[in-house]
């Protein structure tokens, strides 16, 4: 939405959106392609809810239902979930990441690159 000025009109119950200086700026998504969620009544669970055969997350042998638990020895105690998919759009950048798996903790390295 940044790339947009947003005006609400509530009386013709419409919003307008009008291009804005932005509108060409790059658009970088989450380039692990690991459906990240944050549960538990803090929001400090940081769960796999799916991950994409060939992709980074897949190569570092991430897996549906890992928890992780830090990034870069930095807990999820102290990274929102908005943080690590900010850090997972640097295209080039590595991390360790640390995982629950049932009950092992294993450490991963997961080195972030473009899709496509």
């Amino acid at each position: 939405m940044h790339r947009f000025s947003v005006t609400l009109d509530y009386s013709q119950r419409q919003m307008i959106l009008e291009p804005n200086s932005a509108l060409n700026d790059p658009y970088e998504d989450d380039m692990s392609a690991a459906r990240l969620a944050a549960e538990g009544p803090d929001f400090k669970t940081i769960m796999v809810e799916n991950v994409n055969d060939g992709t980074a997350a897949s190569e570092a042998g991430i897996k549906t239902g890992d928890i992780t638990e830090a990034v870069d020895d930095k807990s999820v105690e102290v990274l929102s979930l908005e943080q690590i998919k900010q850090m997972f759009k640097r295209d080039g950048a590595r991390y360790l990441l640390r995982i629950r798996r049932g009950q092992s903790l294993i450490f991963l390295t997961i080195r972030i690159h473009r899709q496509i």
